[in-house]
């Protein structure tokens, strides 16, 4: 409290102006400001509330999304160490019992390249270029592999470039391409590392390997003047082919020795098998960066031209010619392939050593009817559930789909259980309160939140059509509401019901379109039909009516676009039939959208939201503008009472004149 020093000393009127000014200004601005203050916590408190209402929406929609498609029916395998089986909750599952063999499961193409040293050993290789399709093997003498591409292959190729150039960087590399092949490295012994590429499940899955790179080979394509071709593969070369080297005056012969296969000899070997048969001071062989340098050691050589000859078993045919000036000293040789990473069968029979598995499809009856696919995860096999094919069968494995009373039952409690839980919210942030109590809700009355819980509690009591002759309740299946609003399941009730009709569940948490007849199926897409029973009507010419309203025919469905039914398509079975065709939404859709309509964009809650914070920024702009006009008020009232006080003030001082002059006076009297 301000001190007023006026009053302290005595001087003026003697009254505590301040507190006067104080409890002047605070009769006026106390009130106001509490009514203010009152109001923005109000609005922030209901602010508070909403966003928790929402929430809680949120949470029930999303607890409606894990029981849609529910339906009462469970799914089994008599062996599911065998065939697994689950419903996906994709699609509805209708009744079924089918009886399943096994022959065999999909594999994936494995190939293993080994001979690396470390996982950081650096590569020849810069690019391996991926193919995709079936290898097929030729019986024919020789046998041969023969690769068809599959429909759509498109070549994807994996570039390496120092110094990300090792097999640790090759392995990631085609890893994160994400083409369906993985790839692993492999610790098999000291210094002796491999990496195996595994490809998709399936036999056109399989993969040809190419690659290209800095390891010279005289297997393929030799440069210098021109190029020319090898009649057989260096790298097919066998034990007793020959090779020559040839100035067109003198040859220089080799012969593999015992013990070198298909892939094992390679330009290195050559290069040092030449070297050592060549006459002294005539030509020197070596490997030089990746190619063959041939060097001619002769004094005073003049351009020479020489060739390269393989010879299988020992009979020579094509060469290879290298035209060069005299003192030039190399033969280019074009880079080809690393050995180690090539998988080509087809052109190199040498890379069928490094496949481990070949990859083929999954092989089985259903009902005895063969089946083939390139994985053992099956979706598309029968509507809504997933198999798994783990092992090879030794007999019928049977499975099915039934309904399920318990099952069923467990999944209703859920549903009562997520009504009553958002029911119980609306009724409680809207509770008036108890008389003489401090109960009431956060959003006490509030009329739009109690509108939503009025339009809660009467879907619960709602015919739902479209699902049989008759519309469906949930009092169909016992559910009660209780005094206190909330919902009850009588057990007796349900099991009665269920056993009789148990197809109807499906109006409970089970959107769906059927026919009453085998020769008809039905789908519905959109959300612009209603739901209800129509009369299909299949006409001599082929033409049909929806309860009167035309179809068209479009690939091979008949389909309606306008109308109640519209987005509905029929398949017929051979020639189909008239039939009723049932279009329901179920209970839980129906509440969905009602809870979709809470959280969409612009809905209620957040307009209402938005309101209340105008207000309350209306409510702290009016706080300042009191607070300013206080601080005017203070102002007037401080100077009103100043200038009394000087008054005051005045008239002491004249007072204390005139006492002075009557003393004086009285004192001139008595003299």
């Amino acid at each position: 409290m301000a001190v007023d020093y006026l009053s302290a000393l005595n001087v003026g009127s003697g009254l505590n102006v301040t507190q006067i000014v104080d409890a002047i200004v605070d009769a006026e601005r106390v009130p106001r400001e509490t009514f203010l203050n009152d109001k923005i916590e109000e609005k922030t408190v209901s602010i508070s509330s909403l966003g928790e209402v929402k929430s809680d929406v949120k949470t029930f929609d999303n607890n409606l999304d894990l029981l849609a498609g529910n339906t009462g029916l469970a799914v089994a395998s008599t062996d599911d160490k065998m065939i697994a089986i689950e419903d996906n909750g994709k699609i509805a599952v209708q009744p079924f019992s089918h009886k399943m063999e096994v022959s065999q499961l999909a594999a994936s193409h494995t190939v293993s390249f080994q001979g690396f040293t470390s996982a950081s050993q650096v590569l020849a290789s810069d690019t391996l270029a991926f193919d995709f399709g079936t290898w097929a093997t030729n019986p024919s003498p020789p046998p041969a592999q023969t690769f068809t591409a599959r429909t759509g292959n498109i070549t994807t190729n994996i570039s390496l470039t120092p110094p990300t150039n090792t097999l640790a960087d090759l392995a990631s590399a085609i890893n994160d391409e994400d083409m369906g092949v993985t790839a692993n490295i492999i610790r098999l012994a000291d210094n002796n590392y491999a990496m195996t590429l595994v490809s998709k499940t399936g036999e056109n899955n399989q993969m040809r390997i190419t690659a290209t790179g800095d390891v010279a080979r005289v297997d393929y394509y030799a440069a210098g003047t021109g190029a020319g071709t090898l009649g057989d593969a260096l790298g097919a070369a066998v034990a007793g082919d020959k090779f020559k080297f040839s100035n067109g005056t003198s040859d220089i012969e080799v012969t593999l020795p015992a013990g070198v296969t298909a892939g094992s000899y390679t330009l290195a070997d050559l290069a040092a098998a030449l070297e050592t048969a060549a006459p002294t001071n005539s030509y020197m062989f070596e490997i030089v960066s990746g190619e063959l340098k041939v060097t001619d050691e002769t004094a005073g050589a003049n351009a020479e031209s020489w060739s390269l000859h393989h010879g299988p078993g020992g009979v020579f045919g094509a060469a290879l010619t290298f035209g060069v000036a005299s003192g030039s000293n190399v033969a280019g040789v074009d880079n080809q392939r690393d050995s180690n990473l090539n998988f080509d069968p087809e052109n190199y029979a040498a890379d069928a050593s490094y496949q481990v598995i070949s990859g083929q499809d999954a092989e089985f009856t259903l009902d005895g009817v063969d089946i083939s696919r390139d994985t053992n995860e099956i979706e598309d096999l029968l509507s809504g559930v997933s198999l798994s094919l783990n092992k090879v069968t030794t007999g019928p494995v049977t499975v099915s789909a039934d309904y399920d009373a318990s099952n069923a039952l467990t999944a209703l409690e859920l549903f009562v259980a997520e009504l009553n839980f958002l029911i119980q919210k609306f009724k409680d942030v809207t509770f008036r309160g108890t008389a003489g109590e401090d109960n009431a809700g956060p959003l006490a009355g509030d009329p739009l939140i109690k509108s939503y819980l009025n339009t809660l509690k009467s879907m619960t009591t709602k015919p739902i059509p479209g699902f049989q002759a008759d519309d469906i309740f949930m009092s169909n299946f016992g559910v009660m509401t209780e005094r206190d609003g909330t919902l009850s399941i009588n057990e007796l009730t349900f099991n009665a019901f269920f056993e009789a009709n148990p197809d109807a569940f499906s109006a409970m948490m089970n959107t769906r379109a059927v026919t009453d007849s085998n020769l008809v199926q039905a789908e519905i897409t959109g959300t612009l039909w209603q739901a209800g029973n129509y009369n299909f009507n299949i006409n001599p010419d082929t033409t049909a009516d929806l309860d009167g309203d035309a179809m068209s025919l479009e690939g091979g469905k008949y389909k309606i676009t306008t109308g109640d039914a519209r987005g509905l398509a029929l398949t017929l079975l051979g020639n189909g039939e008239d039939t009723t065709v049932r279009i329901g939404k179920s209970l839980l859709d129906i509440l969905k959208d009602f809870s979709n309509d809470l959280l969409v964009s612009n809905n209620q809650i957040d307009t209402k939201i938005s309101s209340y914070n105008d207000d309350i920024t209306d409510y702290n702009d009016k706080l300042k503008d009191l607070s300013e006009r206080m601080d005017g008020e203070r102002k007037r009232y401080t100077e009103q009472f100043a200038s009394m006080e000087s008054s005051v003030t005045s008239f002491k001082k004249t007072g204390e004149l005139l006492d002075n002059f009557m003393e004086s006076w009285k004192a001139g009297l008595n003299n």
